[in-house]
């Protein structure tokens, strides 16, 4: 311990008290919650590019992260022609932006699934070609899940592969 931390007997009695019950309060709210409902639920068709600008305010590169975040709250188990609809429109509203295709790349990519994965893996694709200087790092990545996937070392083999 250095001279300017003090010891945890120094706190406050009534902050440790405030912090228990946060706690406990915390525990028993996520007890209390229905199952996560954002997962259970399907995920809604993508928003025009247009209505996601409007309803930015002014403020596209926001509304792009929250939408990303929106978009996570759902199960994996999402339909994937609408996921890459919800990406793309993303992208639309901020085209400098990684987020959807890291996504696509890291996340939605490496689905056990391989039509799935194929599906998130042509979306990076499509979109290396509207950026290449920036959204080269997402294609080497698709790249290196296509070939991992395909090999049958990854979590997936198509049914093409196996012999």
């Amino acid at each position: 311990m250095s001279r300017d931390e003090r010891p945890l007997a120094a706190v406050p009695g009534a902050v440790w008290v405030v912090l228990a019950l946060s706690l406990a309060g915390q525990i028993a709210w996520q007890a209390m919650r229905a199952p996560d409902a954002a997962a259970a639920a399907e995920l809604p068709p993508p928003p025009r590019p247009e209505a996601l600008h409007l309803a930015s305010f002014g403020e596209p590169e926001a509304t792009a992260r929250v939408a990303m975040l929106y978009v996570q709250a759902f199960d994996l188990r999402v339909d994937y022609r609408r996921l890459v609809g919800w990406l793309e429109s993303i992208l639309e509203l901020d085209p400098r932006s990684q987020y959807p295709l890291f996504s696509a790349a890291r996340i939605y990519a490496e689905a056990p699934d391989p039509a799935r994965s194929r599906t998130a893996l042509e979306f990076v694709y499509r979109e290396f070609f509207r950026d290449p200087e920036r959204r080269w790092p997402w294609l080497a990545h698709a790249a290196l899940v296509a070939k991992h996937c395909r090999s049958g070392r990854g979590k997936w083999r198509s049914s093409s592969s196996r012999t």
